[in-house]
């Protein structure tokens, strides 16, 4: 699978709800991400953020990733940086706990919410 295979499911579909002050879309990994993937996810990511400059808070879906290496955790640092420049967060959730290991030990839960699952 590829990003373009993914379908980012953003607030205003309904997905998650949203208040009058916060906008939030949801991104969904699957597969590695590494860096074969990583210039199309961040694209991705870019896209959605693009889209919405109202976007405070990004939700990615990490449940289907097998694997992140540091190319993958350059992008989400990205989004983050993205997100962050506007008064935002990122919330990585569904992540599997080898993925949450290796997110420990690059010192990037100290910089992101994670819900291990």
């Amino acid at each position: 699978m590829s990003p373009a295979d993914s379908s980012p499911v953003s607030a205003a579909e309904g997905e998650e709800s949203a208040t009058a002050d916060t906008s939030i879309a949801i991104l969904r990994l699957h597969g590695d991400i590494d860096i074969a993937s990583e210039d199309a996810w961040r694209a991705e990511g870019d896209a959605l953020l693009a889209a919405d400059p109202a976007l405070t808070e990004l939700v990615v879906d990490m449940s289907e990733v097998a694997f992140l290496d540091s190319r993958g955790m350059a992008m989400l640092v990205h989004l983050y940086t993205q997100l962050v420049g506007r008064g935002g967060t990122l919330v990585l959730t569904a992540v599997p706990r080898r993925v949450a290991r290796a997110l420990t030990v690059a010192g990037l839960d100290q910089m992101f919410h994670l819900q291990v699952g």
